[in-house]
């Protein structure tokens, strides 16, 4: 879509407008990260990191479902706001529980194994998303972007829940 209007002069505009609202969207979530990131320690004295970190996650896949289901400037902004929130958490909490748990002589190796988890998926969610993209949802990118956002709530839901069933034991 954004090739078509690009090569049509009087839809430019179009174009333009969207580039100018990403940015602001980017930099709303940028800005909810950053700040956000700074009371995740204080946050972890009071409540269980895990906790923080699944609600996070749940609010951070609802906020990207949220942006692509709404045609609300203060409603995309919100999504953009969980998303921040996500990003500072998925960004902070697990290396907290990383270094809390493992000693200062593994730490290193742990932390090393741990970012293998991060960036192999990423790698193959690159290679992979044009393909689903093009076979399974007819080049929609959007649909990409919805699988991604149910995606994470769900398995923020997972973590809330396995935290559920834990406190009943």
């Amino acid at each position: 879509m954004g090739a078509d209007l690009l090569n049509d002069v009087s839809q430019q505009h179009l174009l333009e407008k969207g580039a100018t609202l990403t940015a602001i969207c980017y930099g709303i979530n940028q800005i909810m990260s950053i700040v956000y990131v700074l009371f995740i320690p204080a946050l972890v004295k009071k409540i269980d990191e895990k906790i923080i970190f699944g609600i996070a996650t749940l609010i951070g896949g609802l906020g990207l479902v949220l942006s692509l289901l709404t045609h609300s400037f203060v409603i995309l902004i919100i999504g953009m706001l969980g998303l921040g929130m996500m990003v500072a958490a998925t960004n902070a909490i697990p290396y907290i529980t990383v270094t809390r748990e493992i000693g200062k002589e593994k730490m290193g190796l742990y932390l090393g194994v741990f970012n293998i988890t991060i960036t192999v998926p990423q790698i193959i969610a690159g290679l992979l998303a044009g393909v689903m993209s093009q076979h399974l949802f007819h080049n929609d990118a959007r649909q990409i972007i919805l699988l991604a956002g149910w995606s994470i709530a769900f398995g923020g839901l997972i973590a809330l829940g396995q935290l559920m069933l834990k406190s009943k034991k």
